[in-house]
C-alpha cells in the first residue's frame, strides 16, 4: 500500500454507542480514500466496539485496527503515530462527529498558516435537558475558565487546541505524547511544541461536535478526575498548565479554610463568618449572573439547572485537585516511564 497523505488516528475504548455516527462521519470526508488512512487504536474494549471496527474495515482497505493493551489515550496515539505513513496526522476522538471537510480543512490550514498543529473549537453537544445545559456550560467563560478552544468564533494562534492535526515532522522534533499523563497529554504536548518555537492555530473553520456528559454523576466523575490530573500534570510538567486550571482548587480551599475559621474560638461569630459569606456569596452571585445571561439567550428554563451544572464543574474539579495533592507522592512513585521520546 502506498504511503498515505493524511493519517487519521482514532483512540477508542467501549464506544459502541458512538461508532456508527463516527464511521458515517469518516465515510463522508471529502478527501480521496487513496490519500488517507484510518487507524483505529482499540483499548481492549469489552463491548461490541471490536466487532463494529472489524465490520467497518472489511470493505475499506485504508482502515487499520491496532490493539492498545495499555488502554490510555496517549499510548494509543503513540501507537497510531508510529504506524502512520501520512505526512499529516489528524487526531480523531471517537466521542465526536465531524463535518465532511474536517480532515481536508485541517490539512489546508496547516499548509496555509505554517502551523505545526491546528484544531477547531470544542463544540459541545449533550443529550436531553441536562446534557444540553452541560453543553452550554462548556461554552460559558464561567463554566470552564475561558479557554480559547471553547469559543466557537475565535481564530488565531493559541496555546492549545481541541484534538489537533499535526505535521508528522513535529513528533520527530519534540517527541511523542507523554504516556504518564492519562489526561492533559494534549496540553503538555502543545506546550513542548511552543517551547520548540512551533505554532498552534485555532480556526472556527474546522467543525466537529463533541458529545459531552449528559448526567450530573457523569459530569462529577469526569471533572473530579480532571482535577486530579491537573495536579499530577503540574508535578511532572510544570510548564504545561496555566493558572486557570487551578482556580477551582483555590476556590474549594478558600471555602474549607473559611469553614475552619467559622468553627474557631476567640473571635466573635459575626467576624468568623465573614470570610465564608464573602467567598460563597460572591460565587453564588456570579453563578446566578452567568446562568441568567446564558438562559436568556438559550432558553429561560436553563436558569434552573445551570447553577447546579456550574457547581458540579467547579466543586468536583476542586475536590479532585485536593485529592490529587493527597495522592501525588504515591502516584509519582508509580511512574517509571516518560514516553515523549522520538522513536
Amino acid at each position: 500500500m502506498q504511503p498515505a497523505f493524511v493519517s487519521l488516528i482514532i483512540p477508542c475504548r467501549n464506544e459502541e454507542n458512538y461508532l456508527p455516527a463516527l464511521c458515517a462521519s469518516l465515510d463522508a470526508q471529502d478527501i480521496q480514500s487513496s490519500s488517507v488512512e484510518i487507524i483505529f487504536v482499540d483499548g481492549m474494549s469489552s463491548d461490541y466496539t471490536p466487532d463494529i471496527l472489524i465490520e467497518y474495515a472489511l470493505t475499506r482497505p485504508n482502515v487499520k485496527i491496532l490493539k492498545n493493551t495499555a488502554i490510555t489515550v496517549p499510548q494509543a496515539m503513540n501507537l497510531g503515530i508510529r504506524a502512520a505513513t501520512g505526512a499529516f496526522i489528524v487526531r480523531i476522538d471517537a466521542h465526536a462527529e465531524y463535518s465532511s471537510d474536517y480532515a481536508a480543512k485541517c490539512v489546508e490550514l496547516l499548509i496555509r498558516t505554517g502551523a505545526d498543529n491546528v484544531g477547531g473549537p470544542m463544540r459541545a453537544k449533550g443529550i436531553g435537558f441536562v446534557g444540553k445545559a452541560v453543553g452550554l456550560a462548556h461554552h460559558c467563560r464561567f463554566g470552564l475558565g475561558g479557554g480559547k478552544f471553547h469559543d466557537e468564533n475565535f481564530g488565531g494562534f493559541v496555546d492549545t487546541v481541541y484534538l489537533g492535526a499535526f505535521r508528522r515532522s513535529i513528533f520527530d522534533k519534540v517527541g511523542y505524547y507523554d504516556e504518564r499523563l492519562e489526561r492533559n497529554q494534549d496540553i503538555e504536548l502543545n506546550a513542548r511544541i511552543r517551547n520548540a518555537e512551533g505554532l498552534i492555530f485555532l480556526s472556527s473553520e474546522i467543525h466537529s461536535t463533541y458529545h459531552c456528559r449528559s448526567t450530573f454523576s457523569g459530569l462529577w466523575k469526569q471533572n473530579f478526575n480532571n482535577g486530579v490530573w491537573a495536579v499530577y500534570t503540574r508535578a511532572i510538567a510544570p510548564y504545561a498548565l496555566s493558572l486557570r486550571h487551578f482556580i477551582p482548587l483555590l476556590f474549594v480551599t478558600s471555602l474549607l479554610l473559611s469553614l475552619i475559621v467559622v468553627g474557631g474560638p476567640y473571635l466573635p461569630l459575626l467576624i468568623r463568618i465573614l470570610p465564608l459569606a464573602a467567598t460563597l456569596g460572591s460565587y453564588i452571585l456570579a453563578s446566578l449572573f452567568f446562568s441568567f445571561s446564558t438562559a436568556f439567550k438559550k432558553g429561560l428554563l436553563y436558569f434552573f439547572v445551570l447553577p447546579i451544572v456550574f457547581a458540579i464543574l467547579h466543586f468536583s474539579y476542586g475536590f479532585g485537585s485536593l485529592w490529587g495533592i493527597v495522592t501525588l507522592q504515591n502516584w509519582l512513585k508509580s511512574q517509571t516511564t516518560n514516553c515523549h521520546d522520538k522513536g
